[in-house]
């Protein structure tokens, strides 16, 4: 099977160690923590980079404010961010490929940080993870994270069922 790829943007690193080192209490191994901007599909890696190269010069970095815990029911616990500047971002990656694969098309996009995915092993319960999610970043609620994404992350996995990586970065314009 030919790898997948998609783009998103990160939160500083102090924090993304936060999250990781959450995940690690829970027994839950997943993604490096990051706000998904096109879903995950098999394209060639040379069109990810063109397009992530494009869409990059046409956007400044974005203002992000990393709020507290929400979920998709039990499939997804995630933080909120508030970042109008996702959503032109993600509607110009979607445009420029030509389109987004059925849930992720520009009506459903729903900007989100996840922590923790049903479909990954928990040494806990669901409730138990959503509990301590919520203990764990109560501080968001009343003061978010803020931080500048100021560039495009292109993640890549090369195995069914294996973890996405960081496979590179593409800065967005700064004029």
């Amino acid at each position: 099977m030919a790898p997948t790829f998609f783009l998103a943007v990160t939160p500083p690193p102090d924090f993304a160690a936060r999250v990781v080192e959450f995940q690690a209490r829970l027994g839950h191994v997943m993604t490096p923590p990051h706000i998904t901007l096109l879903a995950p599909n098999i394209r060639p890696e040379a069109d990810w980079a063109t397009l992530a190269r494009a869409v990059a010069a046409r956007h400044r970095p974005v203002q992000i404010k990393l709020g507290g815990v929400g979920s998709f029911g039990s499939r997804v616990i995630f933080l909120t961010p508030t970042a109008p500047g996702l959503r032109p971002i993600h509607d110009d990656l979607v445009r420029t490929q030509g389109g987004a694969p059925g849930q992720f098309d520009l009506a459903n996009y729903h900007p989100h940080l996840s922590i923790t995915l049903s479909w990954r092993p928990l040494a806990v319960s669901w409730t138990e993870a959503l509990t301590q999610a919520r203990q764990t970043f109560s501080e968001l609620d009343a003061a978010p994270l803020r931080f500048t994404a100021a560039e495009l992350v292109l993640f890549k996995k090369v195995v069914p069922g294996g973890i996405y990586t960081e496979h590179a970065r593409f800065a967005l314009r700064h004029d």
